[in-house]
């Protein structure tokens, strides 16, 4: 990614679906019989009145399974190993009405991110589920540019690596100011992100389809501007930003509170 464009990952963007087939202006149009016509309307209303009563049936499940009361503590950490690959990304298990904090743990000291599950609930579910279950062990920041920010959340260490799943970036971020903390993307997110260390960050509102946005650097920023003021060298696309001594994100762990 060029300064003004932010970090990507190579991974494949989820094809687009394709739009469905419109009808032909000259097509015949059958004519239905009033008799017939009340009867289609008869059961036409009655698998609406089914399908919306479904549809309320899975959003209580599904609420009632991300509203457990904000107690607070520690998260628990889960089964899970550095980089593990995942079919697909998790369910949502936060409480968006929660708040959440995130420790991240460097070789540079640690950094506190709020984690702002209101706005972006899903990103922050992700990071916290990866977070939990270990996926973010001594991982490195493959990619660091002073005064612009610094790039970590790949198990392979090359900027192409990520859980296993991509998401939707949904609604990108429109404010970059140093200490946001963004998922890096190549069309979709995965488990890449990046912490903002400068103004040049200021251009990432620009352009699609953007960066999803999950939170802000709290305390550390003095770690931030450490990792970032590293001697780099060229990466494996010529880019100076690889750390010539590698910096590690040796742990997360997220606190919630109410």
């Amino acid at each position: 990614m060029r300064r003004k464009q932010a970090a990507q990952t190579k991974q494949a963007a989820a094809p687009k679906p394709s739009a469905p087939a419109s009808v032909a202006s000259n097509s015949p149009v059958r004519r239905v019989p009033p008799r017939a016509l009340a009867a289609v309307v008869v059961l036409a209303v009655a698998v609406v009145v089914a399908f919306v009563a479904t549809i309320l049936t899975h959003r209580g499940a599904s609420v009632s399974s991300t509203t457990a009361p904000c107690v607070s503590r520690v998260l628990q950490m889960e089964p899970g190993t550095r980089g593990e690959q995942y079919s697909k990304a998790p369910s949502m298990q936060i409480n968006s009405s929660c708040a959440y904090t995130a420790t991240i743990a460097t070789s540079k000291g640690p950094i506190t991110v709020a984690l702002d599950a209101k706005t972006s609930p899903v990103a922050v579910n992700n990071f916290v589920f990866l977070a939990t279950h270990h996926f973010y062990t001594n991982i490195l920041f493959h990619r660091v540019i002073k005064g612009f920010m610094i790039q970590t959340g790949d198990p392979t260490g090359t900027g192409t690596g990520g859980p296993g799943y991509t998401w939707p970036i949904g609604t990108p971020g429109t404010s970059f100011p140093p200490g946001t903390v963004a998922m890096a993307n190549n069309g979709t997110n995965g488990s890449q992100f990046f912490i903002c260390q400068g103004s040049e960050c200021a251009g990432l509102s620009e352009g699609s389809p953007g960066y999803t946005v999950f939170g802000h650097v709290t305390s550390g920023m003095s770690v931030v501007n450490a990792i970032a003021s590293v001697p780099v060298k060229a990466n494996s696309s010529g880019e100076d930003s690889s750390p010539v001594t590698p910096v590690y994100m040796q742990s997360v762990s997220i606190t919630e509170d109410a």
